[in-house]
């Protein structure tokens, strides 16, 4: 129980959706190594899973069997990924050093397309309204010049034929 002049400190842990409170430590100023595993909804492990403190580049990921070990500070936010799934946010304490994360399918995942092409600057066409017709042109030299090549090689072959006889 608490006095009127004590004062209980509490955090928010943040669970997928679920919210709860818990108390804070005065003491936990110090680091501390949380280890675990990441599974997926149906429990098989999640090799190559992001375990990243929020707000920091400072992460780790999972190895083959979805196991991590990280280091952080009490208090921080360490947030679960992988692709095509959901991410979840989980606060760390001093009490619970072990953390066992299931991510959810997200399923946003669609078609990926990868598409190529000739990259003209923007402005091409508003510095020069014959853009086009140069485009076309250099690509008839183009031909030409792969025309030609093959003519070369044509009569180099013929060539060989006829000193070998």
């Amino acid at each position: 129980m608490t006095s009127d002049t004590e004062t209980t400190r509490t955090h928010t842990v943040i669970v997928g959706k679920i919210r709860s409170n818990a108390p804070v430590n005065e003491n936990d100023s110090h680091s501390i190594t949380i280890k675990g595993t990441v599974n997926d909804d149906t429990g098989l492990p999640l090799p190559g899973a992001n375990v990243v403190i929020k707000g920091t580049s400072v992460g780790t990921q999972t190895d083959f069997d979805g196991n991590y070990s990280i280091e952080a500070e009490p208090g921080t936010i360490l947030v679960f990924s992988y692709v095509g799934f959901e991410s979840k946010e989980i606060v760390c304490s001093s009490e619970n050093k072990q953390i066992d994360v299931k991510l959810e399918y997200g399923g946003f995942l669609g078609e990926v397309v990868v598409t190529g092409g000739i990259s003209f600057e923007e402005e091409t066409p508003k510095k020069d309204p014959n853009w086009y017709e140069k485009a076309k042109q250099a690509y008839k030299n183009t031909q030409e010049f792969r025309r030609i090549k093959h003519e070369r090689k044509k009569a180099e072959r013929k060539a060989k034929r006829s000193k070998k006889q």
